[in-house]
């Protein structure tokens, strides 16, 4: 029962975060992928019970499972960079400054010809 509703709070987490701050829709494959990682998470440590044969079994094929899944995130497409951090949407996009020039110091003595 508690696995339910933290899978639940990961849904309703991920479906606030990730959605656009002007409205639209959320991030549908990060949700799915933060649920299916913490299932397998989950899982790893037992959450599920026994599901083979031991409950040994049962931990190596999930940790072996999160494994493949880790490598099968990893070669997804990479979708447009969203500002997911606390931080990032209240500030929002901030205009890129132009860089700040050295302040110029006494101009060298010149050096007599001779």
């Amino acid at each position: 029962m508690l696995i339910a509703v933290i899978a639940l709070s990961v849904i309703l987490y991920r479906y606030f975060a990730t959605q656009p701050k002007g409205g639209g829709r959320p991030d549908f494959q990060a949700i799915f992928i933060s649920l299916v990682s913490f299932l397998l998470w989950a899982t790893s440590l037992g959450g599920f019970g026994v599901l083979l044969e031991t409950r040994e079994r049962t931990t190596m094929l999930a940790s072996f499972a999160s494994i493949l899944w880790l490598g099968f995130v990893a070669a997804l497409p990479s979708q447009e960079p969203q500002a997911t951090s606390l931080k990032a949407k209240a500030e929002g996009s901030k205009p890129k400054r132009a860089p700040v020039k050295a302040k110029a110091g006494p101009a060298p003595a010149k050096q007599p010809k001779g």
